[in-house]
C-alpha cells in the first residue's frame, strides 16, 4: 500500500513559497490543468501503457507527465489549504 502524503505537512512545508503569491496567484493555481492537447497526448499515451506497446521514448514521455501531474497535484492542494489559512 502506499504511504498517503498529509496535506498539512505539504501546506506548512510550502508556506513560505506560498506567501510570496497573491490570493489571485494561489486560486489560479488551484485551478490549473492542462489544454486539450496535453490532455489528448496523455490519454494517448495512458492507452498505450495499458497495452504494453509504448516505446521507450513514450515510456519516458509519460512518465514524466505522470510525474508533472503528481507536483501540480501537491500544488493545488498546498495553495487550497493556503487560500484557507488566509
Amino acid at each position: 500500500m502506499p504511504t498517503l502524503i498529509d496535506p498539512i505537512a505539504i501546506a506548512r512545508g510550502t508556506r513560505g513559497f506560498f506567501d510570496l503569491l497573491s490570493p489571485e496567484q494561489l486560486e489560479q493555481i488551484q485551478h490549473l490543468r492542462g489544454d486539450e492537447a496535453l490532455e489528448d497526448r496523455v490519454t494517448y499515451l495512458a492507452a498505450r501503457a495499458n497495452e504494453g506497446e509504448l516505446t521507450a521514448a513514450e515510456e519516458a514521455e509519460y512518465l514524466g507527465y505522470v510525474e508533472a501531474n503528481s507536483v501540480i497535484a501537491v500544488l493545488r492542494t498546498a495553495a487550497r489549504l493556503q487560500l484557507r489559512e488566509r
